[in-house]
This record gives structure tokens, C-alpha cells and sequence, in this order.
């Protein structure tokens, strides 16, 4: 993972930070409160994380939700620093079992109790769209021998041309050989960036059909864009390779930016 997927998870994110890096209206609601920090990474800052978009602060919801997290996160950590806990463990069934702290909001939080669980998650599903009769229009192209690195970083800086103000993501696509950008194209995560991930894949297959290059193969750096293209182009001779580490694509992303930031 690329430090830029934290942007990708939905979560909540409390920090302690300068003065200068709240906004005006926190500062103004903890002096309305009675709260006084002094010294520098002494002040609270509270976040919400959308994927695809800047953080932002949480709705009095989320703010709820909270209390009973922070307050558990400091118990955990208070005893994490006087003995060893039992973090994670395999059980007989070489399952992953987890530390879960279970209670209820309000109560003392003193009176909550360890309980290990196993742990699972459910990877979330992508609604891939493609046009079946472009693909079938690629696969009537002569086949080259081109490999193809493909990637979908987020860019660092948000734009705000629409509500709300989001992380644009670049759809790179390079000849590996040659290092030539075959196409960039910025996607924007809208209205999600689970959707934004499903268009993906017939925006390849529209700048393939471009550039009228029907590759050997495609070498994807994200797990995500690979699930996508795997099944999009699932009944054609392209091969589709997972590949974590891709240096050409990584370059042209650096390149663009430099690029855009001018």
C-alpha cells in the first residue's frame, strides 16, 4: 500500500497538533469550552476521512461515536504499557482472533471487558461497467506485443470545481519499453470512489480503442484496478498481471505532478 491509500479507507482520525493547524472555528469552540493547551502537538484535531476526499470535520454523530473509542483506546493503552496483550493470536482452527473491548456508551468505561473474537472482513465489491460490444470492437484489433503499465494514484492536491471537494485520480497507461505515455486521464470520485474504481476499466478499453493497441499483456500496480480489469477484459487474450512494484508508472506519476504543479 502507497501512504496515499489512507485516503481510500473510511475511518475517523484524532491528532494532536500545532495551534496553527486547527481551524478558526475549533479553536474558538475549545476556548468556548474552557480548554487551554499550551506547547506545540498539544491540540486536538478531529477528522473524518471520506475515501477520495479531504478530510473534514465529523458531524455530531460521529462526534458521539467517539467518546466510548477514545475512552477505550486509553484504557488499551495504559495497560499495553505495563504488560503484553494479547493483540492478535491463531486459534486451534488457524483462525485470526482479535482483542475486542465490549461495554456500552456511557457506562464506566472501567466496566468494559476483553473478549477475543476472530476476525473477518468482507473486501468491498466494486460495481464494475464496461460496454461488452467495445471490448469485443478491441479484441477484432491485430494483437501487438506491447506491455502495458497501468496505475490509479490520487493526486495530492483537492480540487474544488465541485461539491463536495475531492482527490482527483489519474488513470495511467504506459508502453513499458518505451516509458511513452500512452494516456493519462483524470477520474474523479464521484459519486463514490468504489464507482469511480468500476468506471475504470472502459476508460482503458475507450483509450485502447484510441490508440488502436490490442496489448499481450497489462501489468496493474493496484489490487483494486486489477479486480476491475481482470473481469472487464476476463474474455479477451489480454493477460492481466498483478504487479506491486512498477517503476515506469511510478516515474510518470512523479513526472505529472511536477507537471501540475507549475
Amino acid at each position: 500500500m502507497g501512504a496515499e491509500d489512507i485516503f481510500l479507507i473510511p475511518h475517523m482520525m484524532l491528532s494532536f497538533e500545532d495551534r496553527e493547524n486547527l481551524e478558526p472555528e475549533e479553536r474558538k469552540k475549545l476556548k468556548e469550552l474552557g480548554f487551554r493547551f499550551r506547547g506545540k502537538g498539544v491540540w486536538p484535531v478531529l477528522r473524518q476521512i471520506t475515501p477520495g476526499h479531504p478530510p473534514e470535520f465529523p458531524d455530531m454523530n460521529r462526534l458521539h461515536d467517539l467518546v466510548p473509542i477514545i475512552e477505550q483506546t486509553l484504557h488499551v493503552a495504559r495497560r499495553a504499557e505495563k504488560e503484553e496483550l494479547p493483540f492478535l493470536l491463531t486459534n486451534e482452527n488457524n483462525e485470526i482472533e482479535g482483542l475486542f473491548r465490549t461495554g456500552r456508551a456511557g457506562d464506566d468505561p472501567e466496566s468494559w471487558r476483553d473478549e477475543q473474537r476472530s476476525i473477518t472482513y468482507e473486501p468491498t465489491k466494486i460495481p464494475v461497467q464496461f460496454d461488452p460490444g467495445q471490448v469485443e470492437q478491441l479484441g477484432r484489433i491485430s494483437q501487438s506485443d506491447h506491455i502495458l503499465e497501468v496505475d490509479l494514484p490520487v493526486m495530492p492536491s483537492p480540487l474544488r470545481d465541485k461539491e463536495p471537494a475531492y482527490f482527483p485520480f489519474v488513470l495511467l497507461i504506459l508502453e513499458q519499453d518505451s516509458g511513452y505515455i500512452l494516456h493519462f486521464e483524470l477520474l474523479t470520485p464521484h459519486p463514490s470512489a468504489v464507482e469511480m474504481y468500476g468506471r475504470s476499466g472502459n476508460v482503458l478499453v475507450e483509450a485502447l480503442l484510441k490508440n488502436r493497441i490490442h496489448p499481450r499483456s497489462i501489468q496493474v500496480k493496484s489490487p483494486r484496478l486489477y479486480t476491475v480489469l481482470h473481469s472487464v477484459l476476463a474474455h479477451t487474450n489480454i493477460r492481466i498481471d498483478f504487479i506491486p512494484n512498477l517503476p515506469g508508472v511510478k516515474e510518470a506519476y512523479m513526472s505529472l505532478i511536477e507537471h501540475f504543479s507549475r
